[in-house]
């Protein structure tokens, strides 16, 4: 291997580590209809489906990426993809 592209790999390896979404782990996009207009209900309605079907460690809506709270129909849809860390 060349010096140049050892040093390449050696700057990328280092870039992903220094990278805040270096260790972030996420799951597939949970989208849910809450029956309550209260904020605060639908995203616990959110946490908690997120908790029972994936893990407690997904289920903090602050590491939520893709985040989308919206009035639709009866209630409130709530959409995000779940990770573990920001």
């Amino acid at each position: 291997m060349s010096r140049t592209l050892t040093w390449a790999v050696s700057a990328t390896i280092a870039l992903f580590a220094l990278s805040q979404d270096a260790y972030a782990s996420c799951g597939p996009r949970v989208t849910l209809t809450s029956p309550s207009l209260d904020r605060t209900v639908a995203i616990g309605r959110w946490q908690a489906r997120v908790a029972n079907t994936m893990n407690d460690l997904y289920s903090d809506w602050d590491y939520a990426r893709g985040k989308s709270l919206t009035k639709g129909g009866k209630g409130l849809v709530v959409s995000a993809i779940p990770c573990n860390t920001r």
